[in-house]
């Protein structure tokens, strides 16, 4: 009678804890709506991947052709609405040296300012301005930063090559204050590109 008292004893839950008990009441009661909020998340995560998938192809297919458009520029030779400075190919790319005719407003005699840099990477090559077959300054470098140079407002203007840095080409951009425009050209080494200023009538 005895053993069978200690195993019924044995048998009854053990009452629970007061602060147990308090913690278990302070729990929030679990439902549905976790289910619905991580299908809402897994959505929204989706949703934000696809978006980024379409921004980077983007990027990339537009790069690539805003690169393409660049080369075409250089390689037209003479463009307006290009920043003095502006780099616009990583390679030199394959051109002829050319001589231009540019032709200015007539504003008093006031000199023309031209701006001079390497539009594809900086490789080392040097250049010097003559006006009329004489110097206007002494050999410099190009490279990503412009080369501020003031010449007269009628007269030939000329780029002699003197170094070419990697043996790939003198490449250089001009940009006439007074146009506007911007002329992509590859001076030859120890020879010169003639640009020959005209005022407007």
């Amino acid at each position: 009678m005895k053993r069978r008292a200690e195993e019924q004893a044995r048998r009854r839950p053990e009452p629970l804890d007061p602060e147990m008990l308090r913690r278990l009441e302070d729990q929030p009661a679990s439902d549905a709506s976790g289910d619905v909020m991580d299908d809402d998340k897994k959505r929204f995560r989706f949703f934000v991947g696809l978006v980024s998938v379409a921004l980077i192809t983007a990027s990339i297919v537009l790069g690539s052709s805003a690169g393409k458009n660049d080369i075409d520029t250089v390689k037209r030779g003479v463009s307006a609405g290009i920043s003095p400075g502006a780099r616009m190919v990583r390679e030199d790319p394959q051109m002829q040296p050319k001589d231009y005719s540019v032709t200015v407003a007539d504003e008093g005699g006031d000199p023309v300012e031209l701006s001079i840099w390497d539009f594809a990477d900086e490789d080392g090559d040097y250049v010097q301005v003559l006006v009329d077959g004489r110097p206007q300054t002494d050999p410099f470098a190009i490279s990503n930063r412009v080369v501020k140079v003031k010449v007269p407002s009628k007269g030939l203007i000329q780029v002699k090559g003197i170094r070419d840095g990697k043996n790939n080409g003198i490449s250089y951009a001009v940009f006439f204050n007074k146009t506007g425009e911007t002329y992509f050209n590859v001076a030859p080494l120890n020879g010169t590109n003639t640009y020959t200023i005209k005022t407007a009538k």
